[in-house]
C-alpha cells in the first residue's frame, strides 16, 4: 500500500502553480443546457491522507459550510482545510462515474474559493482529477489533472467556475503532458475512468477534487488554507448532473428538466 500511496496524486511540482495561470481558458464555464438533474452530495464522500511513501490515512479535515460569501449554487458548500504539513493530502471524491468512458464526457465544471487560514500570501484553489484506466484492465494508468492555475487567473477570496471540459488537462501532475478531455479521448479509444483502490477499505471515486498533498514545505501554495468547493457539474452523454454540495442543498433529491446555469441565483 505505501508504496501505492505515493503515486495517488501523480507528479506535483508546487513551484509551478503560479497564481497568474497560463490563460488558456479562464474562469468560465458553458452555456445553460435543460434535461438537466439537480442533486446534493449524497454521491461525495471524504478522503484523506499523507502523500508519501510511508504516510497512512488520516481523520478527514472537512466540513459542509454556509457561503462563504453567496455560495455558487444553494447557501453553502464543502471546506476542505490544509494545515502546515505540505504532505497533508484532503479529497472529495465520488465514485458515481466510474466505468465512464472519457469520451463520454461532455461537460465538466466546478465552482472554487480559497482563502489562506492564518492571514498569508494567496492560496491555489482544489484542483480536480480523473483516474482513467486506458487498456481495460481496472487499474489506473493516467491521472488526468485540472489545475485553475494553468487555465486563467486565480483570485483568493471570490467564487470562481473553471471549465474543465473546456480546459487545459495535464497529464499525470503539472508539467505533464498538456492536452484536452476531447484530445485525450481521441489519443486513448475506450479509456473509460476507473476506481482502483489502494487497500480493502479505503474507495477510490475515479473523480476528486483535492487540495495540498504537493510536498513544497513551507513554499507549498496549499498549506495554511482553506478550500471550498460547489456546483459540480458533471455532463455524461449530454445528460448534465448539477451537484449542489454542502449541507442545506437547494433539492433533497434528483430534480429533472431544469436548465443548470452558471450564473445560477440562489
Amino acid at each position: 500500500m505505501q508504496l501505492r500511496l505515493q503515486r495517488r496524486l501523480g507528479v506535483i511540482a508546487a513551484g509551478s502553480l503560479v497564481l497568474t495561470g497560463f490563460g488558456i481558458v479562464g474562469a468560465s464555464a458553458a452555456e445553460p443546457k435543460t434535461s438537466s438533474v439537480t442533486t446534493g452530495a449524497g454521491a461525495w464522500y471524504t478522503q484523506a491522507y499523507d502523500n508519501f511513501p510511508t504516510g497512512g490515512y488520516l481523520t478527514p479535515r472537512q466540513a459542509d459550510v454556509t457561503g462563504p460569501n453567496r455560495a455558487p449554487f444553494g447557501t453553502s458548500s464543502h471546506r476542505l482545510t490544509i494545515g502546515e504539513s505540505s504532505a497533508q493530502t484532503e479529497l472529495y471524491r465520488t465514485n458515481a462515474y466510474d466505468g465512464t468512458l472519457v469520451a463520454d464526457l461532455t461537460r465538466l465544471e466546478y465552482s472554487e474559493y480559497a482563502q489562506s487560514s492564518v492571514g498569508g500570501s494567496a492560496r491555489q484553489p482544489a484542483y480536480l482529477r480523473l483516474s482513467v484506466d486506458t487498456d481495460n484492465n481496472g487499474t489506473t494508468d493516467d491521472s488526468l489533472f485540472f489545475y485553475p492555475a494553468n487555465n486563467g487567473t486565480v483570485t483568493n477570496g471570490t467564487w470562481q467556475t473553471w471549465d474543465v471540459a473546456g480546459g487545459a488537462i495535464n497529464v499525470n501532475g503539472d508539467g505533464g503532458a498538456t492536452t484536452t478531455l476531447a484530445q485525450y479521448a481521441a489519443d486513448h479509444v475506450g479509456a473509460k475512468l476507473v476506481n482502483d483502490p489502494y487497500d480493502a477499505i479505503h474507495d477510490a471515486g475515479s473523480l476528486a477534487l483535492i487540495a495540498g498533498g504537493a510536498l513544497a514545505g513551507d513554499t507549498d501554495p496549499q498549506v495554511n488554507g482553506e478550500y471550498f468547493v460547489d456546483r459540480v457539474i458533471v455532463g455524461k452523454a449530454g445528460q448534465d448532473t448539477l451537484y449542489d454540495l454542502g449541507g442545506g442543498s437547494e433539492t433533497n433529491g434528483g430534480t429533472d428538466n431544469l436548465t443548470v446555469s452558471p450564473a445560477n441565483d440562489q
